[in-house]
């Protein structure tokens, strides 16, 4: 009524008036409320029932708000007539094509609009900021510039090819990238993980283990030097990047999950160590095939200790304690005075180091092995070996996914700091594009660098010109100065190696924090460490992903089910095993369900709902026939008895069975009604629908009925695909909890007649 409207609008004022408003909230000094509206009656005279009643009251002793609302109770469908609900229109896949092409407009925005996504450099660059964004790109150009020079030349070394090719790598496939990335912030060039992949397959397919061999005779051969093998690598892992993206497949990209990542990253860390050690020793270590090869290596190890060089351990010492000191001492201390340029100690260790051995000739006197042979200018383009890709093909795909993982999990980190947006999909095309134009000179597969990617956003790098400076500057190192590092020592190459992954090991940090919080969490870090060092990376690649799978379903299959009980003096209600104080409705077990509803945890969802309201129907069925067939052998045989004594009318026997007839026709419990809150489910297929149907139709021949409170969204939508409403009486079926409560607050003799009523819509 408008008199009650007027009035809920006067408490609503008064309301407004004993809020009191802090005075540190920084308002101005005549702030005023805003005005409240008055109700407007619903002048609609086919639904009365939506006119509500409600009111607020201030409680200054607990100094909390205490609202009521009275409104009518409706069952789901009064609801969604009351409310005007419709589905949304659906389409099957024949419908779905014809409104795409229906809608399809090829007009020239839309051409552009495409190419642009597939080439973004020409969407950003238009906003590009010259005075606020080119020198820091500029700045930050030249300083990953710096770190991709040792990086690159000891990366290279994990590939077992010469470390000219990971400035190659710095340099081709990053020109590629920043035209076709949306990443603003990735570094690519050589990765420890992907460069030791590689290496593995150089290992095995090339004819030498000289990684000096830069060039070949042309001559048709089966032989292939370490060179051929990484173009076709690269190229066989463009290729599979491509062809993810024509699919679509960026999102397989939610299957790679941190922990994952992390633990993948630091078994290879631990192999990446340990295929340096040859180098820190001057020592000589066998090649090894197959699985477990990082123990034979250790074999190996061990059995030439003896044969180490003096002179290079020596080197490897004093390189390992410079670096050491600078990352503990000399870096915190740049970093106050200047924060914006880290001290580049890995570029000056190379510097000295090859002076100092040009001129102690170290390798001729103490017989260290140098890097040896650095051509000038850049290398001629050269279709790789095509022939070899049949044969590295599952390797490959290892490392694409690899390389495409480890570039995606650093693009996230900056998009999640610095609030931009990436397509995953996209990264698939740019990465493979730049794969497969570095494979024409001689670049093994490339993926961002976690150092250098924080590095290049930490100077102050805004965009992908960045990488344009840094190319720049690294063509000058081709052109002009390679020669400069002939003479460095390749054991401070694996000192800077050794050094620069203490990070990733550290990444062990993570079981820790995650075994106190989940065991399962922690088998998703264990399962690729263990894999990756017991086996190999690709196979801990492997085996991680498809445990991570394994993991996803048997999560799925346990959802969570629990008992609902209400608090005292409140309408909440809350689980029962949490809070000691929910009690339950008298007559009325309320069990919610909380998540995806599928043909693998069906039979989960059934035990734990019977275990929940203690009963499970068909047992109880199968006893009252039990009991009845045995009631009714003893009917026999009391009148097989009757025949032959005198009956008094007073014999109780036949009072007593009756009354156990009786008491079989009702449920063990003083139940009525079963409330499922289906609200927080998150999707249902047909096998999950019929369950359902088959539950409500098991507890209704044991006199209980189940009330059925609706979920949103997909659920919903597939309920109502399945005719499940129609299946049921109205009066089983809600909108919300309360208004199931309400109902079954009934009688239970008059809603039980009710539900006798077949519903025929």
């Amino acid at each position: 009524s408008a008199s009650h409207d007027q009035n809920v609008v006067a408490v609503m004022h008064q309301l407004t008036d004993m809020w009191p408003v802090p005075s540190n909230t920084g308002r101005h000094e005549n702030y005023q409320p805003l005005p409240i509206t008055e109700f407007e009656e619903d002048s609609r005279p086919d639904h009365p029932e939506r006119n509500m009643d409600s009111s607020k009251t201030f409680d200054d002793k607990n100094e909390r708000i205490v609202f009521s609302v009275d409104r009518p109770a409706y069952n789901h469908r009064a609801f969604d007539e009351a409310f005007s609900y419709s589905l949304p229109p659906h389409l099957d896949t024949l419908g779905l094509v014809k409104s795409k092409v229906t809608h399809c407009k090829c007009s020239v925005n839309c051409f552009l609009n495409t190419f642009v996504s597939l080439i973004p450099i020409l969407g950003w660059i238009r906003q590009y900021k010259i005075k606020s964004e080119l020198l820091p790109d500029i700045f930050s150009g030249c300083t990953v510039a710096i770190m991709h020079i040792p990086q690159g030349m000891a990366y290279a070394m994990l590939a077992n090819v010469p470390p000219i090719v990971g400035i190659y790598m710095a340099f081709f496939p990053v020109l590629i990238y920043l035209i076709l990335g949306t990443s603003r912030h990735v570094s690519l060039g050589t990765f420890a993980v992907v460069c030791i992949m590689t290496g593995k397959l150089v290992d095995t397919h090339s004819s030498s283990g000289d990684v000096s061999l830069l060039t070949h005779n042309g001559t048709i051969t089966e032989e292939l030097t370490p060179i051929q093998v990484v173009s076709a690598v690269s190229l066989c892992v463009g290729f599979i990047q491509v062809i993810m993206f024509l699919f679509r497949l960026g999102i397989v990209s939610v299957i790679l999950s941190d922990l994952l990542v992390s633990g993948l990253t630091t078994g290879a860390a631990v192999y990446v160590i340990t295929s340096q050690i040859k180098h820190l020793l001057g020592i000589t270590v066998g090649k090894h095939k197959g699985w477990g090869i990082l123990f034979y290596i250790y074999i190996d190890i061990f059995s030439n200790i003896g044969k180490s060089n003096v002179a290079t351990i020596v080197v490897s010492v004093i390189t390992v304690l410079i670096l050491i000191l600078n990352n503990v001492v000399l870096k915190p201390l740049v970093a106050k005075k200047c924060h914006k340029f880290p001290l580049p100690i890995e570029l000056l260790v190379v510097i000295v180091g090859s002076v100092i051995s040009k001129y102690a000739k170290l390798e001729t006197t103490y017989n260290i092995k140098t890097v040896g042979d650095i051509p000038i200018g850049l290398p001629a383009p050269k279709m790789p070996p095509v022939y070899l890709l049949k044969d590295i093909i599952l390797d490959c795909i290892m490392i694409a996914f690899v390389a495409y993982a480890i570039t995606l999990s650093m693009a996230k980190i900056f998009v999640k700091k610095l609030k931009y947006k990436i397509d995953a999909n996209q990264e698939w095309f740019a990465q493979g594009m730049a794969n497969i134009f570095g494979s024409m000179f001689s670049c093994a597969p490339v993926a961002a660098s976690l150092s250098r990617s924080l590095i290049q956003e930490k100077v102050g790098g805004r965009t992908q010109l960045a990488s344009l400076v840094s190319c720049i500057l690294l063509l000058v190192v081709l052109l002009l100065i390679g020669p400069f590092f002939e003479t460095l020592p390749t054991c401070v190459l694996a000192a800077i190696i050794t050094v620069a992954l203490k990070g990733m090991l550290m990444q062990v940090m993570d079981l820790k924090r995650v075994w106190g919080r989940s065991r399962m969490d922690a088998t998703l870090w264990l399962a690729p460490f263990l894999a990756s060092i017991f086996l190999d990376i690709g196979m801990g690649l492997l085996i991680s992903i498809i445990y991570s799978l394994v993991v996803l379903v048997a999560r799925s299959q346990r959802p969570y089910l629990c008992k609902l009980g209400k608090l005292e003096g409140t309408e909440v209600y809350k689980d029962s095993a949490l809070f000691r104080q929910a009690q339950d409705v008298s007559g009325v077990k309320v069990v919610q369900f909380n998540g995806i509803l599928h043909f693998a945890n069906l039979e989960h969802f059934r035990e734990s709902l019977c275990s929940l309201v203690q009963m499970v129907p068909n047992q109880i069925i199968e006893a009252r026939k039990r009991k009845t067939l045995e009631a009714n052998k003893d009917l026999v045989t009391s009148r097989d008895v009757l025949m032959n004594i005198a009956v008094t009318p007073t014999m109780p026997h036949k009072d007593k069975l009756s009354v156990s007839l009786n008491n079989l026709s009702q449920a063990p419990v003083d139940v009525h009604y079963i409330i499922l809150d289906l609200s927080n489910m998150g999707g249902i297929d047909s096998a999950g629908v019929d369950v359902l149907l088959s539950l409500v139709k098991e507890f209704e021949e044991i006199d209980i009925f189940i009330f059925i409170v609706v979920p949103s969204g997909p659920a919903d939508a597939m309920l109502s695909a399945c005719d499940f409403y129609k299946k049921l009486n109205p009066q089983q079926v809600y909108s919300t909890l309360n208004d199931a409560l309400h109902w079954a607050a009934v009688r239970p003799d008059e809603q039980e007649e009710k539900m006798k009523i077949v519903y025929s819509p």
